[in-house]
């Protein structure tokens, strides 16, 4: 009753997979740091096609379903070199492979001490995720992301070796429960830098991961457009991400205001900016501000402009440690996003100095007319 796929079948079913990869690529690959055509997808996957995808390591658990073999199936955790202990069998390595690479090698093996071996392999626990982003991030650096629906720790007591022999085996339609919704993905990834920068160039993401060896080995090279779903809903950008990303955020040229008030607007970024006020102004000091606004709008929350306001001083701090400073005249009309009315971001500082008339009336009223009188107010104010 046993029947195993033929070198024929399985030969047909990876043109078959390769084929479908082709025509649906936004992806390149590569076997050394270059990239080159090839690969991968942007569209939603069957859970068959992206465990296909899916490169097994250390921290995963594997779900054996050898058919009609009860005590050899049942749960196997991926140790720290990579290895699954199986039965008959010992020491397997499945580290770097994918579940139906895995599948193909374990139907060799079995062959020699099984009649006609019949095994399915899937993934019953997903390890966590760590990527890393870098680019135009207020945060870059390492993350973990973990599956929304990974089993509890109590929940994989047997997943070091074999099930109990009452295992139900139908469980087996239904281990891998990860859907579209609930694998993490490019968005769930940005929301944790801190927001972005506003030269983050969202429709030219750059995402670098390891391939399988089925599909050239390598590293493969995306390029995603996230603008499309920011703007448009196209959730074909918002792709599923693997352990080992490389996720980075390039620069835009130009600085688009479009661009950063669409992604201001959504929850990739905080909520809520810190910035600071002072100087000529009603209420100065430090001030909790939403997303997106402006320093026309920051003034007018700080109670707006006193009389006598002069220039405004505008710093912004980058995070190569340099800083970015302007001296304009206050323009309570300028254009939000332009260069006297720019989007602040965190940290930023505005400071409202006082015009002639101001600095006399406070050097007046601060030190006194006799020693006005003697020193002269132009050498004072000068």
């Amino acid at each position: 009753m046993f029947k195993k796929r033929s070198h024929i079948q399985n030969s047909l079913y990876f043109i078959l997979v390769l084929s479908f990869f082709c025509t649906n690529s936004s992806f390149k690959a590569s076997s050394n740091n270059e990239p080159k055509e090839n690969l991968l997808y942007t569209k939603s996957f069957s859970n068959e096609l992206i465990n296909s995808l899916y490169i097994v390591d250390a921290g995963d658990t594997l779900f054996l379903n050898f058919k009609d073999i009860n005590i050899f199936t049942g749960t196997y955790s991926v140790n720290v070199d990579g290895e699954v202990f199986l039965p008959e069998i010992g020491f397997f390595s499945v580290k770097g492979k994918t579940t139906q690479e895995i599948k193909s090698q374990l139907l060799e093996k079995y062959n020699e001490v099984i009649i006609n071996p019949n095994i399915e392999v899937t993934i019953y626990k997903y390890r966590p995720l760590s990527i890393y982003i870098g680019g135009e991030v207020n945060r870059p650096g390492l993350y973990k992301l973990e599956y929304q629906n990974n089993l509890n720790a109590q929940d994989n007591s047997v997943n070091l070796g074999i099930n109990p022999e009452n295992i139900d085996l139908d469980l087996s339609n239904s281990l891998n429960t990860i859907t579209s919704n609930n694998v993490p993905k490019l968005f769930d990834a940005l929301q944790k830098v801190d927001g972005l920068t506003n030269k983050a160039d969202l429709s030219s993401i750059k995402i670098v991961r390891k391939n399988s060896e089925t599909f050239g080995g390598g590293t493969i090279k995306a390029n995603i457009n996230l603008i499309r779903l920011i703007k448009y809903g196209d959730q074909s950008q918002n792709i599923r991400l693997f352990d080992g990303d490389y996720i980075f955020i390039p620069a835009s040229e130009n600085i688009l205001l479009d661009q950063i008030i669409d992604i201001n607007r959504t929850n990739i970024n905080p909520r809520n900016i810190q910035v600071f006020i002072t100087g000529n102004v009603v209420s100065p000091g430090s001030k909790i501000l939403r997303q997106n606004t402006s320093l026309v709008e920051a003034i007018m929350s700080a109670g707006g402009k006193q009389n006598s306001t002069g220039n405004i001083q505008f710093v912004r701090l980058k995070r190569n440690g340099n800083s970015e400073k302007r001296i304009f005249r206050y323009d309570q009309s300028a254009t939000k996003g332009s260069y006297k009315n720019p989007i602040l971001i965190e940290g930023d500082l505005i400071v409202l100095n006082k015009n002639l008339i101001g600095k006399a009336t406070s050097i007046l009223n601060e030190v006194g007319t006799p020693i006005i009188s003697g020193y002269g107010l132009y050498n004072l104010i000068k």
